[in-house]
């Protein structure tokens, strides 16, 4: 159901994203008797702030970026690991009523599901992180690049962080002919991590 919905919203994102700035956009997605969408704002060129109240699920926008081929561009915009670090976030301070969230991007929809083990993973060590003010900052700081966010540096804490610092430095390849191959390697790196990817078209 949730999918079904989020693919009506998906065409108007299309033609929103074509005719107006190409921005990262935020929502919450409450469910009553219907499903609701509450808009929370524009994100950065990096990433979109944390969803921090509580929700059925939320997702954002991915603006369109290509992937550089030598004869054709293929839209390939999936989920960055900062935005699965979020979900897995979120889920552990459960702040979703389901552990997954969404991004809506030119190619379909990609849907984030956080399993079990990613959960115990995290939460084993982030404990510290977790009973700040702040639980929401990242254990690591941002490496950005020309082309945005490039990794994460632990400055040499990457032992304490063994499972958080393979995700957050997982890259993501644009060297691919297909949107399909280029999706398989992405959702293989993160299939032995415990996350779930998948696109929806």
């Amino acid at each position: 159901m949730t999918l079904q919905f989020l693919k009506k919203y998906h065409k108007i994102f299309i033609f929103l994203t074509i005719l107006h700035k190409k921005e990262f956009l935020g929502y919450i997605l409450k469910r009553g008797n219907k499903y609701k969408l509450v808009y929370i704002g524009v994100g950065s060129s990096i990433m979109v702030d944390p969803v921090i109240s509580k929700c059925y699920a939320c997702f954002h926008t991915h603006p369109p970026r290509c992937l550089i081929l030598p004869k054709e561009d293929i839209y390939f915009t999936p989920p960055s690991m900062a935005d699965i670090y979020i979900t897995i976030l979120a889920c552990i301070l459960k702040k979703r009523k389901k552990s997954y969230s969404f991004v809506l991007a030119m190619e379909g929809i990609y849907k984030i599901k956080i399993t079990k083990y990613a959960k115990l993973q995290a939460f084993n060590e982030l404990g510290e992180l977790l009973l700040l003010e702040d639980p929401w900052q990242f254990p690591a700081n941002p490496i950005i690049s020309e082309n945005g966010l490039d990794g994460f540096n632990f400055n040499g804490k990457e032992s304490q962080y063994p499972y958080i610092s393979e995700l957050l430095n997982t890259k993501i390849s644009w060297e691919f002919y297909s949107l399909q191959n280029a999706f398989e390697f992405y959702q293989n790196s993160l299939d032995k991590l415990g996350i779930i990817v998948t696109l929806s078209y």
